[in-house]
């Protein structure tokens, strides 16, 4: 029984540090992409400057835009890669309540939370996941709790 315990606190610590290295791993490479798009944003804007003072085609704008347009899909698709690391390393610490889509008669939240996970920041209030990895709250584990809306309590981590 004992030995059971340890392995389950052994796997839970391993899941929390794995999860906190995949967290490191996805900010690099959300800010290697931030770093990408304004390069592509300064290319474009300098080959419009060369076309519009004759030096260049219109062909070397399109390209530029293409390449810029490649850079902030990248740059979205790292931003939800960061997200899902946080749910994960968020899961992993025990946190983090997936809304299940509500029974008809019963009492259900809004339909804008059905089936999202929702974050409580201290000061800021209950937030959709969705918003906090945008990364606009600066957040830190202390400051997250993890709410259930359908019981009153909270988890903190």
């Amino acid at each position: 029984m004992v030995l059971n315990y340890e392995k389950t606190i052994a796997g839970a610590f391993r899941d929390a540090s794995d999860a906190l290295i995949v967290v490191k791993k996805q900010r690099v490479v959300r800010e290697e992409q931030e770093k990408l798009v304004a390069a592509a944003e300064d290319a474009t804007r300098l080959a419009r400057i060369r076309y519009q003072g004759g030096a260049t085609s219109y062909l070397e704008v399109l390209t530029t835009d293409s390449r810029l347009f490649t850079a902030r899909l990248n740059l979205v698709s790292s931003r939800e890669g960061q997200a899902q690391s946080l749910v994960q390393l968020y899961e992993a610490l025990g946190g983090i309540v997936f809304i299940p889509r509500p029974r008809p008669h019963s009492h259900a939240p809004p339909s804008s939370q059905v089936g999202q996970r929702l974050v409580s920041l201290k000061g800021i209030g209950k937030i959709p996941f969705s918003e906090l990895a945008k990364g606009e709250f600066g957040v830190s584990l202390s400051k997250l709790e993890c709410v259930d809306i359908r019981e009153p309590s909270v988890t903190k981590l």
